[in-house]
């Protein structure tokens, strides 16, 4: 590669611009360019940017926290919302089999559609002890909050 680009583009600092990190910075620089030690040439403008140096120890990693395993099928539930070929869809997973219970969301996906399609799958499969959710909108409603204590 032709010397005057490689310190050219560098000096730009064009793969660093959103001070993403490493692994972000080689793979946005090898996208468009490579020479024998892009990698090493990285790692310096990287480890050597202030930016990132003072903000490295904010974005350590959160310990992953388990759920304990439930004794009984169906004792313990995960629920969440997700998006697949523009519909919407609700999930439920039982935490003791793994088995997911997926039905389509009709129209806009609200707290009560979210709360009937629950209902249909408790009554199908029976109520849980225990509900795990992200807590998104629709779980976090007063009309999901309601449900939950009925």
């Amino acid at each position: 590669m032709n010397r005057c680009y490689k310190w050219y583009y560098f000096a730009s600092k064009k793969p660093h611009e959103g001070h993403q990190g490493m692994t972000k910075t080689q793979l946005r620089a090898k996208s468009c360019v490579y020479w024998d030690g892009l990698s090493k040439d990285i790692e310096h403008m990287v480890g050597s940017c202030t930016s990132c140096r003072e903000h490295q120890r904010a974005q350590q990693r959160e310990p992953l926290l388990q759920h304990d395993l439930p004794s009984r099928p169906w004792e313990t539930v995960g629920t969440d919302l997700f998006h697949l070929y523009g519909d919407e869809y609700l999930i439920i997973t039982d935490y003791h089999s793994k088995f997911p219970f997926i039905r389509k969301v009709r129209g806009r996906c609200t707290s009560g559609s979210v709360v009937q399609i629950t209902k249909d799958i408790f009554s199908e499969q029976g109520i849980p002890l225990r509900v795990i959710s992200d807590n998104g909108p629709q779980f976090a409603s007063q009309e999901y909050k309601a449900f939950a204590q009925e």
